[in-house]
């Protein structure tokens, strides 16, 4: 397979699942796209030039390499998914060619370690049960799935049953309480990082039906301001950018309290909040992302336009689509993400995506919760 030509591309062809939020942030910023993934959104499918997928993703990896050697696409960009595949050299990933740096950011008992080494603070990471409440959670996973705060014996039993009941195994670690946040950061090929916003994570949301903990969507930007607010943390992201060899958009997870903050996660890849970014900052995270390979990054960050929120949907009950419920909202430019009919859904799983502005957090949410409240109508 060829290397990437020097000169900036302008067709993609994105790779992983899902890659409607990857492929929107493209095409707004004039790239030509094609996508290789196994959901059939309706948006994407109006995005994308080619929707292509057979639902192994080394498979997919192929395809898009073949895409790209006929000429059809000048590049391939991963969207996500890369943990456990050993992927070409000639395509804009994640970390670039580092496959085993991602491994090591997606173990969150190797993580812990590398950020104690680091002095990086984070949750402290129990070999046994030291005090409670405490977190117990997967040790490879992501989006708050499987998460559960414990305050007994009792209550630790019944969670560790139920993780050895599926096979998956787990860490414990303290419960610190806060502000869940997220940090967006471009790092270039000359070594430069730049901090792009805080975002507030969506963690649960009753509104959303949302499963305790699981992710569901950002607000842009957080009602902490600025990152220099939180001592500390943007020597932290240069040495994260360092450690796993980050180039291009990543981001991390943090909780801020009222005197500290903890480092949660890092996510070596493209970040759910990529919408309400693009939106506020009106920028391409994407195009960013591209060009962070040929060594550009930005001189300073532009201010917010204004504030912007995605809530992910979850499906009240088991859902097959079997009618359009979606059309004027969708006119409205009030939904993505939006699911074909024939589609089925269990109770408790994304069904679609909700996007509103406005000036504050209250309004946002409450904006967020009428259109909820339009598909449990339907739902």
């Amino acid at each position: 397979m060829r290397m990437i030509r020097q000169d900036l591309p302008t067709s993609v062809v994105i790779v992983g699942n899902p890659t409607r939020h990857v492929a929107q942030s493209a095409y707004t910023a004039g790239y030509r796209v094609g996508v290789i993934d196994t959901y059939k959104d309706r948006d994407l499918m109006e995005l994308a030039e080619h929707h292509l997928g057979t639902g192994e993703l080394a498979e997919d990896v192929k395809i898009g390499a073949e895409l790209v050697d006929d000429g059809v696409y000048d590049c391939m960009v991963m969207s996500g998914g890369i943990e456990k595949h050993e992927l070409p050299k000639a395509i804009f990933h994640n970390p670039l060619c580092y496959v085993s740096q991602v491994n090591l950011a997606s173990d969150k008992k190797k993580l812990a370690k590398i950020l104690d080494s680091l002095s990086i603070p984070n949750p402290h990471l129990m070999k046994e049960p030291e005090e409670f409440p405490l977190v117990v959670k997967p040790r490879y996973g992501s989006g708050g799935d499987m998460v559960a705060v414990v305050h007994s014996e009792e209550e630790l039993e019944n969670v560790l049953g139920y993780y050895e009941q599926l096979g998956r195994e787990y860490i414990l670690q303290q419960y610190v309480s806060g502000h869940d946040l997220s940090v967006s950061v471009i790092s270039n090929s000359s070594g430069g990082d730049l901090p792009l916003c805080l975002n507030e994570q969506l963690l649960g949301e009753h509104l959303l039906h949302a499963p305790p903990f699981r992710y569901c969507g950002n607000i842009t930007p957080s009602r902490i301001s600025s990152i220099d607010l939180l001592p500390g943390l943007r020597e932290a992201i240069k040495k994260l950018s360092r450690k796993f060899l980050l180039l291009g958009s990543w981001g991390i997870d943090i909780v801020v309290g009222s005197r500290e903050w903890w480092l949660i996660e890092v996510n070596p890849r493209f970040q759910g909040s990529i919408d309400t970014i693009d939106a506020s900052m009106g920028i391409s995270i994407f195009d960013l992302h591209v060009k962070a390979f040929h060594g550009y990054i930005p001189n300073s960050v532009p201010s917010p336009l204004g504030v912007w929120a995605r809530g992910v949907y979850y499906a009240p009950r088991d859902v097959m689509v079997d009618v359009q419920p979606f059309e004027q909202l969708w006119e409205d430019g009030k939904l993505r993400d939006v699911p074909p009919v024939g589609e089925q859904y269990v109770r408790g799983t994304p069904l679609v995506s909700i996007v509103v502005n406005g000036t504050f957090r209250q309004n946002l949410m409450q904006r967020l919760s009428e259109v909820a409240e339009k598909l449990d109508t339907v739902f």
